[in-house]
């Protein structure tokens, strides 16, 4: 009999595709990550996962004394709340340091990727244009307590102050801001391919921005890479994607008043290929 109940279960774990996978997606700020997760959860049928359970900056995240054992207690309780949600996972902002042959330099961290690569986890590595993030995050810091990071659907006065805004962008560290940021991005891949996760590697131009047939295309990557069984359409996308509304410019200059000193400050570096095209 017992085998019998084990039989079954299995049999409905199956037909359903199961439940719980964990997921975590690893992004930077201002990187479209907040969108991307509820586009993700509504089109695999999940619960919650934009959720910065670590900390969304340097000193929540170093505040965290055990950060296995609070990740542990989250995907228990998303698991117990949404038993039936695809995925449970969360984003990670990897304010963390990791040296160059990437190994994180606090071994909490080591810890939690550690588990996470015991249960299998999938890992999205979501990034986006470094200038375009320094950008944007001069944008949300000069109209702090002014207009919101996100604009929800339908909220035209939030739209309108993201759209008209205009400011300046320091220009005397900004190569030196680049070239952290290059780092920064390639010791967080090496500690991931350190611990061979099953990870897959999106962009914000791509799934945010791109032409419809290419989006389409790497949004059908991104969910058959994590809910195989899972199937959508041009439709479902598109509405998955109105929960907030897009605020982005279609050029740097749109929104930087001083984008012609960016312009000469960038031009002769290894970051030139980062100012948009005129």
């Amino acid at each position: 009999m017992a085998m019998m109940r084990l039989l079954v279960a299995a049999l409905v774990a199956y037909a359903h595709g199961a439940y719980c996978h964990k997921y975590v997606m690893i992004s930077r700020g201002r990187s479209g990550s907040e969108i991307e997760s509820l586009a993700i959860a509504a089109l695999t049928k999940s619960s919650d996962l934009g959720r910065e359970v670590m900390g969304a900056n340097n000193a929540q995240m170093a505040a965290v004394k055990d950060p296995l054992k609070r990740m542990q207690e989250w995907f228990t309780k998303m698991c117990t709340e949404n038993p039936k949600s695809y995925l449970v996972g969360f984003k990670f902002k990897p304010y963390i340091k990791v040296n160059e042959t990437g190994f994180a330099t606090d071994s909490k961290w080591t810890d939690v990727f550690a588990w996470l690569k015991a249960q299998n986890a999938s890992i999205v590595h979501n990034d986006r244009n470094s200038l375009d993030k320094i950008i944007s995050g001069a944008f949300y810091n000069a109209s702090t307590g002014h207009s919101a990071a996100h604009c929800h659907a339908g909220n035209k006065e939030c739209v309108a102050q993201h759209k008209n805004a205009r400011f300046k962008v320091g220009t005397e560290e900004l190569a030196s801001r680049l070239r952290k940021m290059e780092s920064d991005r390639t010791n967080t891949l090496a500690l991931l391919d350190r611990f061979g996760f099953r990870m897959l590697k999106v962009t914000y131009e791509t799934l945010l921005l791109s032409k419809a047939d290419t989006r389409l295309a790497a949004w059908k990557d991104l969910i058959a890479f994590l809910a195989p069984r899972e199937t959508f359409t041009e439709a479902d996308l598109t509405r998955a994607l109105q929960s907030t509304e897009r605020t982005s410019s279609n050029h740097q200059r749109d929104r930087v008043s001083n984008y012609d000193e960016v312009v000469e400050t960038l031009a002769k570096t290894p970051y030139a290929h980062l100012l948009h095209r005129a």
